[in-house]
């Protein structure tokens, strides 16, 4: 399975029951695939799930 399907299985859930559709800007350069962004991306959810992060204040 590649990063995208995994990384919109974890976004989505079941890709036959859920949304699927989802576009990231990769920049300018376009020096990175879109399998390196889902990777990335799926390491920083993974990342915060284990704690990692920071509370982001969302009051106005």
């Amino acid at each position: 399975m590649s990063e995208l399907d995994l990384l919109k299985q974890e976004l989505f859930g079941n890709p036959d029951n859920a949304i699927s559709d989802i576009k990231f800007y990769p920049g300018e350069s376009r020096e990175h695939s879109i399998e390196e962004i889902a990777a990335s991306i799926r390491a920083a959810i993974t990342s915060v799930k284990n704690g990692g992060g920071r509370p982001i204040d969302l009051s106005i």
